[in-house]
């Protein structure tokens, strides 16, 4: 009797069921950044940032436009 693996109603090898786990915790970090990120209000216009998200070769970048400050705060973000 061995281990069936399933990712949602489909059958999937061992492999695929551990890659699916891993993009989705990569993809809910990734989401959560963005949102932190675009909840940022530039301190010294009260607008909210521009926010862009790029994906290159698998990886995420963020680009966020604002004052001096409030790429200091996106900063302290990208810290935690």
């Amino acid at each position: 009797m061995g281990i069936e693996y399933r990712r949602g109603s489909r059958k999937v090898s061992s492999r695929q069921f551990f890659d699916g786990m891993k993009a989705d915790i990569v993809n809910s970090a990734e989401a959560e950044i963005e949102k932190r990120l675009k909840a940022i209000r530039d301190p010294e216009t009260g607008k909210r940032v521009k926010v862009t998200k790029r994906r290159v070769n698998g990886e995420a970048s963020f680009n966020v436009e604002g004052s001096p400050a409030a790429i200091e705060l996106a900063k302290q973000i990208m810290k935690e």
